[in-house]
């Protein structure tokens, strides 16, 4: 079970990098904690919205609501979960599901806000819609110790200026945390059926022929 710990674990990695103390808590008074907590929340936010994460991915099917659309584009309007951060894809449109490896020119849709700007909107066509989104989750212990890893390098490198480290050793921890981020999303990538990719010229490029019949990859 994830709990407070893997923060703290999360936050003592990016410090570790910066060379700087540990911390025992988030919530104790230490100067390294008081910066990395004014700049978390941030951070998580930004990191989980960046990928489909594996441990932030969900599900849901939505019923139009009794509102009228504000647009004549769309017919209905939905109400977003409330942990709502990224569209991944329409999954269904009523009874219409929908192929994830083709493009289909009738998945169309717009977020935007409720008229009030406190609720969040899906505008779209139907009765009812089934989404796959990615989530505000509060429990980064939830996501795969890659992804793990990788958010405490992101922390380091946003919060290495109020640490004052000079350009060069933040230059290095950008090269560090693009690999680490790279690696994290490979590997994330291989939590869901492979996409199917359309056979294209450009497809058939990157598959150069060797061997005596050069057939072979």
């Amino acid at each position: 079970m994830a709990t407070q710990v893997n923060i703290v674990m999360i936050w003592n990695l990016a410090l570790a990098m910066l060379n700087q103390r540990q911390i025992n808590s988030v919530n104790e008074l230490s100067r390294n904690a008081e910066i990395l907590r004014n700049i978390w929340e941030l951070v998580r936010v930004d990191f989980l919205a960046d990928h489909f994460w594996v441990g932030a991915k969900r599900s849901v099917v939505l019923n139009k609501l009794d509102v009228e659309s504000p647009t004549n584009r769309y017919t209905s309007v939905f109400h977003l979960p409330f942990d709502y951060l990224r569209m991944i894809r329409m999954v269904r449109q009523d009874a219409r599901v929908f192929d994830p490896d083709e493009r289909n020119p009738d998945v169309r849709y717009d977020i935007e806000n409720s008229a009030d700007h406190i609720d969040q909107w899906l505008l779209a066509n139907g009765d009812q819609v089934e989404i796959q989104y990615v989530a505000d989750i509060r429990n980064v212990g939830h996501l795969t110790p890659k992804a793990q890893k990788a958010l405490a390098y992101q922390l380091a490198v946003d919060v290495a200026p109020s640490f004052g480290k000079d350009p060069a050793d933040l230059k290095l921890l950008i090269a560090m945390n693009q690999r680490q981020l790279q690696d994290a999303k490979t590997v994330s990538s291989t939590e869901s059926t492979p996409k199917r990719r359309a056979d294209t010229d450009l497809v058939r490029s990157r598959w150069r022929p060797f061997g005596p019949d050069r057939t072979s990859r």
